[in-house]
């Protein structure tokens, strides 16, 4: 790890994936300064407005680091965006602003670099999810009988 590398990185980055034209963000949180990233779905994303909780009882299976931990609008992007997005605060990543993180061993900081890589991933993985709906697998079953209600 860079000495501090959190120092010399930028706090926010936000871009349009250009393989599935989803808008994704990366934050640094104010408090604790690990980093969170985002990727944006617009509303005719059948994934739009859901809960992360929603996808995991639906079985859809999303791998990010730690886990999908956010899903909601973002208010400097807009209600026509719903994002789903992960963090950097778990067991094994050090958040720079905690002393008690910065001292365990065995912690690595995620950089922007580690955070982008999973960012575009959960793109993807956003993007296959969009065209495995189209085919209706057995977890979209259950999606679409919530909406039927």
């Amino acid at each position: 790890m860079v000495e501090k590398e959190w120092k010399t990185e930028p706090d926010e980055k936000t871009w349009t994936d250009k393989k599935t034209g989803f808008r994704c963000h990366i934050k640094r949180h104010l408090e604790l300064g690990h980093l969170c990233g985002y990727v944006g779905v617009p509303r005719d994303h059948p994934l739009w407005g859901r809960g992360y909780g929603d996808l995991y009882d639906a079985n859809v299976d999303i791998r990010v680091h730690g886990g999908i931990t956010f899903s909601d609008t973002i208010k400097q992007f807009g209600e026509d965006i719903w994002w789903f997005g992960f963090d950097c605060a778990h067991a094994v990543d050090i958040s720079p602003y905690s002393k008690a993180d910065i001292e365990m061993s065995g912690a690595t900081y995620r950089n922007m670099r580690y955070v982008r890589k999973e960012v575009r991933c959960l793109a993807e993985q956003l993007d296959h999810r969009l065209k495995w709906l189209v085919i209706m697998g057995p977890a979209d079953r259950k999606i679409q009988e919530e909406d039927d209600d």
